[in-house]
């Protein structure tokens, strides 16, 4: 007898101001994708469309998916309390974000940032500093895009391992012109995956409490990979202009 094959449901996760127009939508299965659309319907219409995307993305580091396949997606949950400015609220804990995290996940999410990571070093090292400081009418310059990335990620995983000081100074030094954004890139991600390696099990368990912010070691890790594919989209855009 043939069984026939289920396919993949998604459980999308979304925040959203009362009014439900700016909307982020999170894919927390895979890790790192994230689409935000100027109203929720919008976001929800081009939610399957990143979802391909992040899973190519995955196909060309060798993850066994399927960029083709069909699968499904479920709202799970949509915050919409409180005043969103489109940049991820910090008082905002999914149900998902409440697990602790398993070493093979861990292991998953550094994978990702590695990979992730080295995409967006790849789009930019190409270029040359008079392109990299290009400022476009209706956006912020490469370079720009590249010190936000660095000056970011530190952040996200402060409340994990705690201030940052390497990670940080590494931006610093870019943003003051004394590491070129690409190699300042590079430095920054294998002080990351070193953290990521050495994540203890109480660490995996973190949650820490901060004014109104919430965060937990998962939502952490969630929060660093979107971070990276967002400005990995942006950039991708950018040059295919």
């Amino acid at each position: 007898m043939l069984t026939a094959l289920m396919a993949t449901t998604y459980s999308l996760y979304l925040e959203s101001g009362p009014k439900r127009r700016k909307t982020m939508v999170h894919v927390p299965a895979l890790w790192g994708c994230v689409f935000v659309g100027p109203t929720t319907e919008e976001a929800l219409e081009g939610t399957p469309e990143a979802i391909r995307a992040y899973l190519a993305f995955v196909r060309r580091h060798g993850g066994d998916v399927d960029r083709q396949a069909d699968f499904g997606v479920t709202v799970e949950e949509h915050v919409t309390e409180g005043f969103w400015l489109g940049n991820g609220d910090p008082s905002i804990v999914f149900g998902s974000d409440k697990e602790g995290l398993a070493p093979r996940e861990v292991a998953t999410a550094a994978e990702r940032f590695r990979d992730l990571r080295g995409e967006i070093i790849e789009l930019l090292a190409p270029l040359e500093g008079r392109r990299l400081a290009y400022k476009p009418a209706n956006g912020r310059s490469l370079g720009h895009i590249a010190h936000h990335v660095l000056g970011a990620s530190p952040g996200y995983l402060r409340y994990v391992f705690g201030t940052r000081t390497d990670q940080n100074k590494i931006a610093s030094r870019a943003e003051k012109g004394e590491l070129a954004p690409v190699e300042a890139l590079e430095a920054q991600r294998e002080l990351i995956l070193a953290d990521l390696a050495s994540m203890t099990p109480a660490q995996r368990r973190t949650t820490r409490l901060g004014g109104k912010e919430v965060w937990t070691s998962r939502k952490s890790l969630r929060r660093l990979l979107e971070h990276e594919w967002e400005h990995h989209q942006e950039i991708t855009r950018r040059l295919a202009v």
